[in-house]
This record gives structure tokens, sequence and C-alpha cells, in this order.
């Protein structure tokens, strides 16, 4: 997968929250932070083009995904945009290898079934989940169901991820087991992608760079270094002290 840039400027209105934010990276890993209604996802939900902006712009390399000055606002199914929701969103009728082709048949224009089969085949090979082809998503752990979910979003070669409080969903075992594959996943994958997380020791694993969103607004970007060296706000500093001591 080729690596892009990832960068939004977006305004909106969502409830009683206005959102007025900038996000910016390239092939690597941007996490979002702040407190319980900040509007991480919904931030997510605008540049996945499923909320319409007020105004802003979003594009990922050359590809112009929203732009409201010209009109441009590329349907949620021909984005290509990798999405991994909280929840993971499996179906439970389906099999793992049934759940990631219906991301491909669901693609605007949807691939060949032969290609289909190639690609459900080659992603669930990359993730090593392959013998879990036949299982329903009951039938599956946590972590099982999370290489699922980003076998799905992989699925369409998106341009960029964005992952919703992917470890969420995990115990504290499989948290930290889940957390250190997809640290070095992602690093490998060389991907612009943007990660929602509340937990600092996530957010330290994952995060090449770290995006503070506070009542809508990105009020600091830095590294897990700039930000324990210089907090920009209560919330910052009290975040970065949450992060257990002597751990990646």
């Amino acid at each position: 997968m080729s690596a892009g840039r990832l960068h939004a400027r977006l305004t909106a209105r969502v409830g009683r929250m206005v959102i007025d934010a900038e996000l910016d990276t390239v092939a690597g890993t941007l996490v979002l932070v702040g407190p319980n209604g900040a509007g991480k996802s919904s931030l997510l939900a605008l540049l996945l083009g499923a909320l319409p902006p007020e105004r802003g712009r979003v594009s990922v390399g050359d590809t112009v995904l929203t732009d409201t000055d010209s009109g441009v606002h590329v349907p949620i199914e021909q984005r290509r945009l990798g999405y991994v929701p909280q929840d993971y969103a499996l179906f439970p009728h389906l099999s793992v290898r049934e759940n990631v082709d219906f991301a491909l048949a669901s693609a605007s224009p949807p691939p060949s079934r032969a290609e289909r089969m190639q690609r459900v085949d080659t992603v669930l090979h990359d993730l090593g989940i392959a013998s879990l082809a036949s299982r329903r998503a009951p039938t599956l752990s946590g972590g099982e169901k999370q290489r699922v979910a980003l076998a799905r979003a992989l699925s369409v070669r998106p341009r960029a991820l964005l992952l919703d409080e992917p470890l969420a969903a995990l115990d504290v075992h499989s948290r930290h087991e889940v957390r250190a594959f997809l640290a070095e996943y992602l690093r490998k994958l060389a991907l612009p992608t943007v990660v929602v997380t509340h937990d600092a020791e996530d957010a330290r694993a994952l995060g090449q760079r770290i995006a503070v969103l506070e009542a809508g607004k990105v009020t600091q970007t830095g590294t897990w270094a700039e930000l324990v060296g210089a907090p920009a706000s209560r919330f910052v500093e009290e975040f970065v002290a949450s992060a257990p001591a002597g751990r990646s």
C-alpha cells in the first residue's frame, strides 16, 4: 500500500458541539485523545463522510474527499477509507471470510468475485487469522474479532485507516497482547492512520504523534515525549500522568 498524507480542516456543528479542527498525518499513526464529549468520534465520522461538515476539506494524497468550497463530497463507499468501529460490527451470522468479503462486495465499484476471494485470502494470511476463515463471529475471542475487523478494513486497500477505540472492548490481558500486535502492525503498514482512544497506555504505544481534542478544538499535537514535557492543558497533564510507568 502506498503512503500518502491525510489532511483535514473541518468545521461542523454536532448537537451542541462545534468542531473546528485540523488533522495532518503522513504514513503513520496519529492518535486522537481528549475528554469524554470532546468530539473525537464525531471527527472520525466527518473524515469518513458519515457526517457532512459546514465547511472544510479532507484529502488523502492527491485525492480530495471533501471540499465545501468546490462542492466535493465523495460518498462513503467510494472513499476507500478503512474503518474499524469500537464494537467491530461483525455480522454474527456470517463467517470470518464472509465478513471480510462483505466489505469488498459493498465497494464501489466491487471487484470481481475471483479478485475478492484472492484479497480475502491475502489479508487473512497477513493478519495471521487464515485458520479462522470458516468460523463465525460469536465464536471468536476479543482479540480475534479485532483482527477480523482490521482485515475487513484493509481488504478494500484503503487510502487511510480510521480506528475508533480499537482496544476498548478487550479485557486487560487481551488488550495488552493486541496492543503490542497492533502497534507493530501499523508501523509496518505505513498507512495514514487515525486512532481514537481514551487510554493513555494505548496512546503511548500506538501513536507516532498524538493530537489532543478538547471541546471540538485541537489544543496540542506532538509526540508522547513532547506532551509529557510540556502539557498544554490540565487534561493533557492528567492524561500523560495516567499511563503506567515503565511500559510501552
